[in-house]
């Protein structure tokens, strides 16, 4: 669902209020099999599914280091496409360090690589670059997990690559982790960019005025 809002005067603050309970039920995040074609690397979408994923599947302009880590990663796990998945998703949890970055956007993957440090949006980023060069579709997402990050049990927003299996859907993996993805987070918003994620999105024309956005998440989990 997506709510435009737009004001024809003078506004000076807006404040957008939400209240959800959610009940997750998917415990195991490997309940599916995988379609016989597609265990090995690369996936081998069909005609519908290439055309409908086109947009996920692009690797774009990727640099080098990160086309030879990919290659590395499927060759260690032979090809397999869950093998590579879950080296790649244990890589990134393991070498590339966790911080927590309020503002900007994603880095680009070489960044994230080179740098060895990052925050979950730029994980998932290189995350999803990794998986195109190898021909496996993946998207950016955004929403809400069940652990804490901020040694202080501060909230924030967070962010995690899915990939398309047939046989299987949209599967998420968090390196930010190292786990797959199960009932322990909620998808907000999905897209092929991370910049196509962001819950909430906008701009104010003032050339006097400035503007400053304030954001609380409190998330409560019933054992």
């Amino acid at each position: 669902m997506v709510t435009r809002l737009w004001f024809t005067g003078v506004t000076e603050e807006l404040r957008i209020e939400s209240d959800i309970r959610v009940e997750t039920l998917q415990e195991n995040p490997y309940d599916f099999i995988v379609d016989t074609p597609s265990t090995s690397l690369p996936i081998p979408y069909n005609h519908h599914e290439s055309s409908l994923l086109a947009a996920c599947r692009s690797p774009g302009e990727v640099a080098a280091e990160v086309v030879s880590l990919a290659a590395g990663m499927a060759r260690k796990a032979q090809h397999s496409t869950l093998g590579f998945l879950e080296i790649l998703n244990s890589f990134l949890h393991e070498e590339i360090e966790r911080v927590i970055r309020e503002e900007g956007a994603a880095q680009k993957p070489e960044q994230t690589l080179a740098r060895r440090r990052g925050a979950c949006r730029d994980l998932a980023v290189l995350f999803i670059a990794i998986c195109r060069t190898q021909g496996v579709a993946a998207r950016f997402v955004s929403g809400y997990q069940a652990r804490a990050e901020h040694p202080a049990r501060r909230r924030y927003l967070h962010a995690w690559p899915e990939v398309y299996i047939p046989g299987g859907g949209w599967r998420g993996y968090d390196p930010s982790h190292g786990l797959a993805v199960a009932d322990a987070h909620v998808s907000v918003a999905a897209s092929c960019k991370a910049a196509g994620a962001s819950p909430i999105e906008g701009a104010y024309y003032n050339d006097d005025a400035r503007c400053q956005m304030e954001v609380e998440l409190a998330i409560d989990t019933d054992t």
